[in-house]
């Protein structure tokens, strides 16, 4: 199959640009794919603002040693050589603008990371100054609700209110398939459209105790056995020499998202029970996010080091060291953290929110320490939750800091339950997350998504996505009575001229 492949790249500092890279390892093996960036990713593979002479378009050579495009010579190869199939990998972030044209004219199969698109979506059309695009977007996109909320974010009332309209329907109108990383999260968009292809591939991350050398030999050409699925990994060093400080790792791009208040809050309320805490921030600090105001709010600075961006190799040293592992988020746009599921893969333990992603994985509540009822059939109440199963901790939104403190306590205190949790959540990575049966699940995701038909354009949908782009043209040469033929209108979706 030829597959065109839009998405971040690294040097872009992305979780969905490494996630894309984990994912083509496998793809690449069996299918012919070319890689389209944005321009920053073009730029810093080398290449200059023309791709090539005359009629010549020519690919560097990308990530992994498949040919790397700018976004805009796609056009032309496509027009050449229709692609089988095109795949966006779509996030809510500012580093996925640049596919918003080309998934809207040329339907793909959608790898939806996020289902909440607001943020990006508003920033970029208001970060053009197309007010009027975004109101007759989010009219669109939100047809049962008063279309003068669209006027209070054009008027800056951003933040936490983006989450309650996701800004999702234009997208799953014009994706030929689309494909989300959970069971649950497939079942809820299926509801609200109907009419969209939905199937789920399981979002799989690498071993942070893998050899770095023989991780890069492939992950395809070296498949997941039984045997590396459960080969058995150092435990938390907190249990063999007490004396060392406790560490606390979150990962990830750093905001109040992630819950960093509420943890530096339950950390200082355990300072004196347990003076070994320290907390370690993975990632780099968003740039709208004030923590150092929180460090000095909790008094919390003398128990915290922030490493900035990581790359690959010294994520997996920070996997590696970390005891306890906090990976909250609220609110949220329902994604599947793959920060998370790394720390699984490295058999820790985990603390995670009570919400959507993680309703289906057996998980403690720290106020009774006993499992959260996962069944809700009958048999439930003559065979209670066995708490031997949890792979993690889940702590409710309402009764936040108070839980958090509670899950804390006991995972810094109890070395015999972390060993469980994080014996457990290996096995939950090796049965579900890893990058074997994530590559498995790709191939059955691309051939089912090539089979699917292409959608017609939605007749209510705002006008400004379907421009006629000879209408400026037209307006010049009409002064002078000319009519320009050849200038006639070419209907997206089809090939027609």
């Amino acid at each position: 199959m030829r597959v065109a492949w839009f998405s971040p790249f690294p040097p872009v500092h992305s979780g969905i640009a490494a996630y894309s890279l984990d994912v083509l390892e496998g793809v690449r093996h069996h299918h012919r794919v070319d890689l389209f960036a944005d321009d920053p990713v073009w730029h810093a593979a080398g290449g200059r603002l023309h791709a090539g002479q005359g009629e010549t378009i020519a690919p560097l050579d990308g990530p992994l040693g498949l040919p790397l495009y700018r976004a805009f010579d796609f056009t032309v190869l496509h027009d050449r050589t229709p692609y089988d199939l095109i795949v966006y990998q779509l996030g809510n972030a500012a580093c996925h603008r640049f596919l918003w044209p080309y998934l809207l004219r040329w339907p793909g199969l959608i790898v939806l990371h996020d289902a909440a698109l607001h943020h990006a979506r508003a920033q970029a059309l208001l970060g053009d100054r197309r007010a009027d695009a975004y109101r007759a977007e989010f009219r669109f996109n939100h047809p049962g609700v008063d279309p003068r909320v669209a006027d209070f974010v054009v008027a800056g009332l951003e933040g936490s209110p983006y989450y309650l309209w996701p800004m999702l329907r234009l997208v799953m109108r014009r994706a030929r398939a689309v494909v989300v990383h959970g069971a649950p999260l497939q079942e809820a968009l299926a509801d609200e459209f109907p009419d969209t292809p939905l199937t789920t591939v399981s979002m799989g991350v690498p071993d942070p105790w893998e050899d770095p050398s023989a991780a890069s030999a492939g992950h395809a050409e070296r498949p997941m056995t039984a045997e590396s699925e459960t080969r058995t990994y150092p435990p938390t060093s907190v249990a063999a020499d007490p004396r060392r400080d406790a560490v606390v790792a979150a990962f990830g791009v750093i905001t109040p998202e992630k819950r960093i208040l509420p943890l530096l809050r339950a950390v200082a309320a355990l300072r004196s029970e347990a003076p070994h805490v320290r907390v370690r921030l993975v990632g780099e600090i968003g740039e709208h996010y004030a923590l150092w105001q929180d460090v000095a709010a909790t008094g919390t600075r003398d128990l915290i080091e922030v490493t900035g961006y990581v790359d690959d190799e010294q994520l997996a040293a920070e996997l590696r060291a970390a005891d306890v592992c906090v990976c909250l988020r609220w609110p949220t746009a329902r994604e599947t953290s793959a920060s998370w599921l790394r720390c699984l893969a490295a058999g820790k333990p985990t603390v995670v929110p009570d919400q959507l992603s993680t309703v289906d994985v057996p998980t403690l509540d720290p106020r009774h320490w006993q499992l959260k009822h996962d069944r809700t059939d009958a048999v439930a109440v003559f065979q209670p939750p066995d708490p031997s199963r949890a792979v993690a901790v889940s702590i409710e939104l309402a009764d936040e800091e108070a839980m958090l403190r509670q899950a804390l306590r006991r995972l810094v205190a109890d070395a015999d339950l972390r060993r469980q949790l994080g014996r457990r959540a290996r096995e939950w990575w090796a049965g579900r997350h890893t990058l074997a049966r994530m590559h498995r699940d790709y191939e059955a995701a691309l051939a089912w998504a090539v089979t699917q038909p292409v959608p017609e354009w939605p007749a209510d949908a705002p006008a400004h996505l379907r421009p006629d782009p000879s209408a400026w043209a037209r307006s010049l040469t009409a002064a002078f009575g000319v009519e320009v033929d050849i200038l006639g209108s070419r209907e997206p979706g089809t090939g027609n001229r």
